[in-house]
């Protein structure tokens, strides 16, 4: 299916936008070709996505956490122990050629046929006359035999979608998707007589080939996974929105100083995106994912969000990206999820002090003020969600009462080593609330409500003066001793 038409059989807006922003991108002159082909061929020196093992010579995929291919890695270990140099190892160690992958072998006598194994490179049928002739004649020389044979005919391509290799059989399968397929318990009942070789191909009959469903088996063709080749990512059969944001995503990939992505776990986010006939990354669920694919992913959504969405998108949405403002922080993403504000007035608040900052010329060096405004705010309106009518949602009925209780109830939650309302650690589990926790969501509370007076916020929400004066850090805190706002800050008339 052409792009075009790919578009037009998906009333979905986003989908078309977000298919064109992408190709206009991949389309720029500075954008390297190798990365708008459906079958990515990756040189093994690649400066990002280098893929071959250290040893000199050596043609296997690198392990996941290592420079060795998992063989001589595990040999490495072992000479690890008598402290030998590495450099010394790899010098010392013999190359090794690939356990599967590279291209398809032909058989030696019809090149329209693959080769049944890599060593005697026979296709199926010749493989069987070879058999029967050195059967009848022991002293028969291969290379006499070969030279009598004739050429077969081959069956052409093999069905399955991600899949450029001759076939096998009748059965449209190269071999390794013939074995695939049987894995995967033959959906569809596709199947040969028994010895169809001889009975029919032998003979120049037509093989009949039976099913049990055969929609079911040309789905299965469809989604099937890709062989895995040696230095390739193979894109064949994603839908052309997938596709795209794949592409787009391995070219920023190559920009600064990224994780590696190792081609194998590549493709196989590839492969399920494929298997579930994913419109985009996006459809993932990330948490279901193996933890390298989760890595990969939420960097490819980081990527994707700069182009999907706008600031005014983001704020809309729940959240904030850095790069819109040209600002990353060191080992940080660019993205701060917002939506466990509950309060919307709340959520945009904080959206608009972090954008504030984020323009300012004074902008902070690192994260951490961004994740202490997240975590006051947070924690307030899980307060508010909790223990103020209507969960706070309206900020025309909050009174200073409102505040005083909760800046009590952080007190008594750091008294009795109670957990904190709404904030997490970066494992998931509750935080304790200490007393560092206390002073610094009382700081960004005051810093967030002063924002919302200088800035005339707090005529537009409709929020009680009373309320906002309440909100103040703790004497002595870092805010004050940074020349914070004034613990006793004054409305803006």
């Amino acid at each position: 299916m052409s792009t075009a038409q790919y578009v037009q059989a998906h009333p979905d807006h986003r989908v078309g936008v977000r298919l064109g922003q992408l190709l206009s991108l991949l389309d720029r002159a500075d954008v390297d070709p190798l990365f708008r082909q459906e079958i990515v061929h990756i040189p093994s020196d690649h400066p990002t996505f280098r893929w071959r093992c250290a040893v000199h010579g050596c043609q296997r995929h690198p392990a996941t956490s290592s420079k060795l291919c998992s063989l001589h890695a595990q040999r490495w270990r072992r000479a690890d122990r008598d402290w030998l140099a590495f450099a010394a190892f790899i010098a010392a160690e013999e190359p090794l050629i690939p356990l599967r992958g590279g291209e398809q072998p032909r058989c030696i006598i019809c090149p329209e046929r693959p080769a049944r194994g890599p060593i005697q490179r026979l296709c199926v049928r010749h493989g069987d006359r070879w058999h029967h002739a050195v059967g009848f004649d022991p002293s028969l020389a291969f290379e006499q035999w070969v030279l009598s044979e004739e050429a077969f005919p081959g069956f052409g391509s093999c069905l399955v979608t991600a899949c450029e290799d001759l076939a096998e059989s009748p059965l449209l399968l190269c071999r390794f998707h013939r074995l695939t397929y049987q894995r995967h318990d033959s959906p569809g009942g596709a199947s040969l007589p028994s010895r169809w070789a001889r009975f029919y191909d032998g003979r120049g009959k037509p093989t009949p080939v039976s099913y049990v469903d055969e929609d079911q088996f040309r789905r299965w063709c469809a989604r099937a996974p890709a062989r895995l080749v040696v230095g390739q990512l193979n894109l064949l059969g994603l839908r052309p929105l997938a596709r795209a944001e794949i592409q787009w995503t391995l070219v920023k990939h190559t920009e600064g100083d990224r994780t590696q992505w190792r081609l194998p776990l590549l493709q196989g986010l590839v492969n399920i995106c494929r298997e579930r006939d994913l419109n985009s990354v996006a459809d993932l669920d990330v948490a279901a994912l193996r933890r390298p694919h989760q890595a990969i992913v939420t960097e490819m959504l980081n990527e994707l969000r700069l182009i999907y969405f706008t600031p005014a998108q983001t704020r809309e949405a729940g959240f904030i990206e850095t790069d819109h403002f040209g600002v990353r922080f060191t080992q940080r993403q660019s993205h701060y999820d917002l939506t466990d504000i509950t309060q919307r007035w709340l959520r945009d608040l904080v959206w608009d002090v972090m954008a504030d900052l984020l323009r300012s010329p004074r902008c902070p060096r690192s994260g951490g003020t961004f994740d202490g405004l997240r975590r006051g705010a947070v924690s307030l309106s899980a307060f508010l969600e909790a223990e103020v009518s209507g969960a706070g949602h309206d900020p025309t009925v909050l009174r200073a009462e409102h505040m005083h209780r909760f800046l009590a109830d952080m007190r008594h939650r750091e008294r009795h080593g109670l957990l904190a309302r709404g904030i997490h650690r970066r494992d998931g589990r509750p935080s304790i609330v200490t007393a560092i926790t206390r002073m610094y969501v009382f700081s960004t509370v005051h810093r967030l409500f002063r924002f919302a007076l200088d800035s005339g916020a707090a005529d537009r929400l409709g929020l009680d003066r009373h309320f906002i004066l309440a909100a103040r850090p703790e004497e002595g805190s870092t805010l004050a001793r940074a020349g914070g706002p004034s613990p006793t800050m004054s409305p803006r008339r």
